[in-house]
This record gives structure tokens, sequence and C-alpha cells, in this order.
């Protein structure tokens, strides 16, 4: 009866081990996500802030945009802080993904920014974010006359100066 104790104590340590040696060492990223805001019936992005616990310099900010009609290629993400343009080229190119029939189609792209951005919505009285596609610019405000979007609020929860 002791060696079948031992052997499952050593075979349970192995295990043990083996499953500490193969546990990822990526840190988690940090995500908040949140809609801009939009009037009833307009297209409204999504956006979501990304941060790497490890690497605070830099945020990922993907912006998704639902659709039930047709697929956008977002070519350029512009912030109006107070009316001061902020352009950020895409990283790669949209992504376009089927969700379900009711929102059949989805398009999405990110920017990688420096975390230090975010200091400029500080004290900010209006922000929007202009999203450039192929079929046009869609504008939406993030914050505007004391209104947060709940964009505004995920990119505030990650803002750690």
């Amino acid at each position: 009866m002791n060696i079948l104790k031992t052997a499952f104590l050593g075979t349970a340590t192995v295990m043990g081990l083996a499953g500490c040696a193969t546990s990822s060492t990526q840190p988690p990223n940090i995500a908040s996500t949140g809609l801009l805001i939009c009037a009833q019936n307009e297209l409204c992005p999504a956006v979501k802030v990304t941060w790497n616990e490890q690497e605070r310099s830099h945020l990922k900010i993907t912006a998704y945009l639902p659709s039930a009609k047709e697929d956008y290629d977002i070519q350029q993400f512009v912030f109006l802080i107070d009316q001061k343009p902020y352009s950020y080229t895409p990283a790669a190119a949209t992504t376009h993904e089927y969700i379900n029939r009711m929102v059949p189609h989805r398009s999405s792209n990110y920017i990688v920014v420096a975390s230090s951005f975010l200091s400029t919505f500080k004290n900010a009285k209006d922000i929007e974010l202009k999203l450039v596609t192929d079929k046009g610019n869609i504008t939406r405000p993030v914050y505007r006359n004391g209104q947060q979007s709940s964009a505004y609020r995920a990119f505030i929860n990650l803002y750690q100066p």
C-alpha cells in the first residue's frame, strides 16, 4: 500500500512541476471596452483599450464598427481633443467578421499609441473620435459637455500617470 501512495504522490508532484514549467510567463493584458456617444440609428463604434502590465509605455486602441449592411475599411483614427487633431494610421489591415444575423458585419482595426497620449484627455472639454473609412468619415463624441461615453471611461480606467 505504501508503494501505491508513494507512486501517486510522485506522479502528482511531477505533474505539478510540469504544470509550473509550462505555465505562461506572459503578463495578462488589461482591457476595457466602451461605446462612443451616438444618436439613435447611427453607426456606433465600440472602442477597446488594451494595456500590457509589463509594457506600460504603449496602449492598443481597437475600434469596432458593427453594421447590418456592409464592411468598412478603417484607414485612419483621428482624435479631436478640443479641436486639435491627433492622427494615427492603423497598425494592420482592417479585419472583417461575421457576428450573427442581426449584425452580420463587424469591421475592426487598431492603433498603438504611447500611454502618455491619455494625459491629453485629462482637462479636455471636448473629445471626438473620427474614423476615416473607405465609405466616408464616422465622427462620434467620446466626451462632450461633461457627458462621458463608456469609451471615455474605458480610457480613464487605464490612465495611470
